[in-house]
């Protein structure tokens, strides 16, 4: 997927099984998909997983979400993958890695409009908003917005999938941005649908929590952009309520991932350059 991609193959997998946790060995062992971006998945028997980064940047998150996401998980109202035990690099394999539980269920769809999966969301954002961070939470403060927007325009031509002056337009009436100046909440600040797992149609765990920060609430506005329409898009606003300024922050951000990602997982990831697709439709002020 990424020129620089240090994805293990199976047999690196199996070795470092052996090497570290002999226990786990044996147990069946398949890759799971390619849907996600920063990490490669790999089922072990019928109930964990192993997250392997295939980049630095998602090698980095691991401690933290080790560090963090075992006291966090029981006042969450979804199951979200606690780490169970932390691998070390070996078998020519650069990173740490993980296992967690394997939590049932599918990637949510490019397009969500149940008001019920908008409702459950919003109200383990809700939650989450209001734990108070753990010691050793990563800050990133309020002007994330206005960093990601200042060098986007150069980028804006390789999106063949949108009018180039449109998207233009939008980036020069977001660009004045003020930065968030209000308090900072524990936030996902990744909450697109390959992150949200369904089973019959419900919401059932929050994946993906390497982007873990303590940050603007902002940044967990984005499904209103990324994942919900119409009437789901509706309720989310509804409960989350936020200031004018908050959603256009988060508007800012989709816009930007929109702009990077669209030419960048264009061949190397169907799935999440059709979730882009979706967020494009919905960039435009109403």
């Amino acid at each position: 997927m990424h020129s620089h991609d240090r994805t293990p193959s199976a047999a690196q997998v199996r070795a470092l099984l052996s090497e570290q946790m002999p226990d786990l060995a044996a147990l069946p062992l398949r890759r799971v998909g390619q849907a996600g971006t920063d990490n490669a998945l790999f089922r072990l028997g019928p109930r964990l997983v192993l997250r392997f980064p295939r980049l630095p940047h998602a090698a980095d998150q691991l401690t933290r979400m080790t560090a963090l996401l075992p006291g966090l998980a029981a006042a969450l109202p979804l199951p979200v993958p606690v780490p169970l035990r932390l691998g070390r690099p070996g078998a020519g394999y650069p990173f740490p890695w993980m296992v967690t539980a394997w939590l049932p269920g599918h990637p949510a769809p490019p397009r969500l409009s149940d008001p019920a999966v908008a409702l459950a969301l919003a109200e383990m954002i809700r939650r989450l908003h209001a734990r108070p961070a753990p010691a050793g939470t990563i800050r990133r403060e309020g002007d994330e917005p206005a960093l990601r927007l200042s060098a986007l325009e150069a980028f804006i031509p390789k999106v063949v999938e949108a009018d180039p002056a449109r998207l233009l337009s939008l980036l020069h009436r977001l660009r004045p941005l003020p930065p968030h100046a209000g308090p900072l909440v524990l936030s996902h600040g990744d909450l697109h649908p390959l992150n949200l797992l369904m089973r019959r149609g419900r919401l059932v765990a929050v994946i993906d929590w390497g982007n873990l920060c303590l940050g603007d609430p902002a940044m967990d506005l984005l499904p209103a952009f990324m994942a919900f329409d119409g009437p789901a898009r509706a309720a989310f606003l509804r409960v989350m309520n936020p200031a004018p300024d908050a959603l256009e922050r988060a508007r800012a951000v989709a816009l930007s991932k929109v702009v990077h990602g669209l030419p960048y997982y264009r061949s190397s990831n169907p799935s999440f350059h059709a979730i882009l697709l979706a967020t494009l439709g919905r960039l435009w002020p109403d």
